[in-house]
């Protein structure tokens, strides 16, 4: 089925098909795609340029693919994203073979068949789709399939407590496209009074807090964050709200190492929080109901203790647990 017997449809196109002759006359347009006409062109260019494939197959009398293949690609919102991360290939499925891998589990469907490509594959896709949609919905696959996802943030998450004033901020960006600035923003409250500014990286970045935060105020901030790429279209913007607060947090203390000699345990704790409390308790049987056991409290003075326990040499095994305590 390479189209639908729809009047309706028919005139969309030949609208649509008329704004285009409309478009390419005025002075200053914009040059339309370059599409490769087979496989083996379209992956040499994608691999040199470290790209993905954008394949449409069609007939030459289906009006769904001429209206994905000159309207919908070039869409001002998807036009962009082709050129930035996709080599576009149309194939003539009448004319050539080279599609046929990448539709050889469809039975009738509608036309065109539309598939993302990583090149260094064979007969494969990230994403593969059929028929026409609008540039909006299409948008939308292109970024799913190119993995066009704003800079995510590594150390910092929606309504995080921040304890340090300096705080820098590092993330990354996962995408198939090539990034070349990260621009980030922080504001008091949920106000855009400030500017944008140029994070250090780009595909790995790092933003600082100094500038923006308070010293010993506690307050609740705003962070922005969003990729600018090669051709000079931007990512979706990433906001997240983050407080500061002076007062250092608890850290959660933890085991990094158990040893056994002589018939004495030796915990090593670290990430302890100094002035704080820690509980360590000895458990023989889980399986037991309130079998825990108390080891020793004592406060922290730096961040890493060492304590011992007596090994009971009547007992195979035995668990230990360290938590804070008021």
């Amino acid at each position: 089925m390479n189209r639908l017997q729809l009047s309706h449809i028919r005139c969309i196109w030949y609208v649509s098909l008329l704004l285009c002759v409309v478009m390419q006359s005025r002075p200053g347009q914009a040059e339309s795609l370059v599409w490769r006409s087979s496989l083996e062109e379209a992956r040499a260019s994608a691999i040199s340029q470290g790209k993905l494939i954008l394949l449409v197959a069609g007939r030459p009398d289906c009006e769904y693919c001429h209206y994905m293949k000159e309207v919908v690609c070039e869409a001002s919102n998807v036009k962009p994203i082709i050129d930035e991360v996709y080599v576009p290939w149309y194939a003539d499925m009448d004319s050539s073979t080279d599609w046929q891998p990448y539709a050889s589990d469809l039975g009738n469907c509608y036309l065109p068949i539309i598939c993302m490509i990583d090149p260094e594959t064979t007969n494969e896709w990230r994403l593969r789709i059929t028929g026409p949609y609008p540039a909006g919905t299409f948008e939308g696959y292109l970024k799913l399939a190119a993995r066009l996802y704003p800079p995510k943030p590594n150390n910092l998450t929606s309504q995080q407590v921040v304890h340090d004033s300096q705080y820098q901020v590092t993330g990354h960006i996962w995408t198939n496209a090539q990034p070349t600035n990260v621009f980030y923003r922080v504001n008091l409250g949920t106000s855009t009074a400030n500017p944008f500014v140029s994070a250090t990286g780009a595909i790995n970045w790092i933003a600082p807090l100094g500038s923006y935060v308070v010293a010993g105020v506690s307050n609740q901030y705003t962070f922005d964050v969003y990729a600018v790429f090669a051709n000079g279209s931007h990512s979706p913007t990433n906001r997240l709200l983050f407080s500061y607060d002076p007062t250092p947090g608890l850290l959660r203390p933890r085991f990094c190492s158990i040893q056994v000699a002589n018939g004495v345990v030796h915990l090593t704790l670290a990430d302890l929080t100094v002035g704080a409390t820690n509980q360590v308790e000895r458990c023989l049987a889980l399986e037991q109901t309130n079998s825990w056991s108390l080891v020793t409290n004592f406060v922290s003075t730096a961040s890493t203790s060492e304590i011992t326990d007596g090994a009971n040499p009547s007992c195979g095994r035995a668990f230990y647990r360290v938590f804070n305590v008021p």
